[in-house]
């Protein structure tokens, strides 16, 4: 009976893992397209496998984790996008497990619960929310499914308290205005037992203190990988001071959040499968009301709704709308799914496993891709730029998707500022400064920012370079 009990679990988990590489393998270097934040962190991941450090040597407003993650992807893989490829679905892979996990403990049967793994597998790795990959929010969608998953199964230890307060701190440092849903877990799990009802003063304080040493881990190491790069003053003026004044829209706080659920209803529109989940939700609590003539909300899925609600407003302070911010509701909604049946009976699961497995189906059949991209731009740079590879300083792009050429030919850029979307006058002096130093070979330029790139820097190229190669929208300039 054990051995056909292991069988099964054995064979489960390889379905799984298929069904999960299926998804995700559109999104490997196979069929990868070039992205815009995924290729700065990359090279960032680059800049310190090679004795360079973020801010100091590459400007950019993210906290240091998705550095770091891109940094062991490189070491992993030199130049190449399959290690961060096979780290970040390490990550994924086994979040979904915790999600197969969760719901296997609700309904003590393996189909429904398989088939709500699955169905994470389609919204997260669907193409709307996830678009390129190698994203700070997928990060920290991955960790928030863990502190959910540590909060509301098995029983509460000391090491539990440590954990949890250790991924939170990670969040932060992966994205630091997408914790505030983690915080509401957190004081749930802090201030009151399973049954909603409060905790003694005892347990609250025994809480709080483990807690804290868990998320003193993260800040302590932060300050320390800090120190060692020698930059506190960059650290602090681009990860928070730089966002505060140039990142946040200045909007009212209600037009935000009015704007990120009116895209986030449209993202769930057009992905059928995160759509039939919110919908389903409220069907499940409905019938389990049927099927027991009563009401039976399960204080998890009010927990779990009510840290939604502040993950809204979260995501909303910046004012921006992009799909991959919404990576962070994915782990909310899932977790409210399986929190709305109602655990001593689900006689009514076949309905869903109907309107589950039609969705999926659809979903599968309509929206993988597995195509090559064919990017001759690239192509092109690289077979053009290959002759200053594993140098400092000799090619740089002024379209950061490029980057890429820098990552594969393991090429440091000459200056810091390596994407143009807050370029000025200043900076421009900046960067004209480090071409001479460096006598940069190659500059790459995006005609479509041409009225973003200041005058002198425009005029500095004219005069020192001149055009080798015309590809549509891009200029390759050599130095004269």
């Amino acid at each position: 009976m054990q051995e056909k009990k292991s069988y099964k679990v054995y064979l489960i988990f390889f379905v799984l893992i298929l069904v999960y590489l299926v998804f995700a393998i559109q999104y490997s270097p196979i069929f990868e397209k070039l992205g815009s934040d995924k290729e700065v962190f990359q090279y960032i991941g680059m800049l310190i496998k090679n004795n360079k450090y973020p801010y100091t040597d590459a400007f950019d407003h993210k906290p240091p984790i998705i550095y770091l993650v891109n940094y062991l992807g490189c070491l992993f893989t030199p130049n190449s996008t399959w290690g961060i490829f096979i780290i970040l679905n390490f990550m994924g892979f086994f979040s979904a497990l915790l999600v197969y996990k969760a719901a296997l403990n609700r309904f003590q049967t393996f189909i429904l619960p398989m088939l709500i793994c699955v169905a994470f597998f389609c919204v997260n790795n669907s193409n709307i929310i996830l678009q390129e990959g190698n994203l700070t929010r997928q990060i920290a969608a991955f960790l928030t499914i863990w502190v959910i998953f540590l909060i509301f199964t098995n029983k509460r230890t000391k090491i539990k308290s440590i954990l949890i307060g250790f991924i939170i701190g990670i969040i932060f440092f992966t994205q630091q205005n997408e914790v505030l849903g983690g915080v509401i877990l957190s004081g749930y799990y802090l201030m009151f037992k399973k049954n909603f009802s409060f905790n003694t003063l005892k347990s609250i304080l025994e809480n709080i203190t483990f807690f804290t040493l868990g998320l003193l881990i993260p800040f302590i190491g932060t300050l320390l990988i800090v120190n060692h790069w020698d930059n506190y003053g960059d650290f602090i003026n681009q990860v928070f001071l730089f966002n505060f004044d140039n990142y946040i829209e200045d909007k009212s706080f209600i037009t935000k959040i009015a704007a990120v659920v009116y895209r986030f209803a449209t993202i769930a529109y057009l992905n059928k499968v995160l759509l039939i989940i919110i919908l389903l939700t409220p069907v499940s609590l409905l019938l389990s009301k049927i099927d027991e003539k009563k009401w039976h909300i399960d204080p998890k899925f009010i927990v779990l709704f009510t840290a939604l609600i502040f993950q809204i407003i979260s995501t909303s302070i910046s004012g921006k709308t992009y799909g991959h911010y919404f990576l962070m509701f994915v782990p909310y909604i899932i977790f409210m799914f399986i929190f709305s049946f109602y655990e001593k009976r689900t006689n009514y699961k076949n309905f869903l496993l109907i309107a589950l497995v039609g969705v999926l189906i659809y979903h599968s059949v309509s929206t993988l891709s597995y195509h090559k991209p064919n990017n001759s731009l690239l192509e092109g740079l690289t077979k053009e730029v290959i002759s200053v590879k594993n140098t400092e300083g000799q090619f740089y792009s002024l379209n950061g998707r490029y980057l890429r050429v820098n990552f594969n030919l393991n090429i440091t850029a000459p200056s810091k500022h390596i994407y143009t979307h807050f370029m000025n006058e200043e900076v421009g002096k900046e960067i004209i400064e480090d071409l001479r130093i460096n006598k940069t070979k190659y500059i790459l330029f995006d005609i479509r920012e041409d009225h973003i790139i200041p005058e002198s820097l425009k005029s500095f190229i004219t005069l020192n370079y001149k055009e080798t190669m015309i590809h549509k929208d891009h200029i390759l300039f050599k130095r004269k």
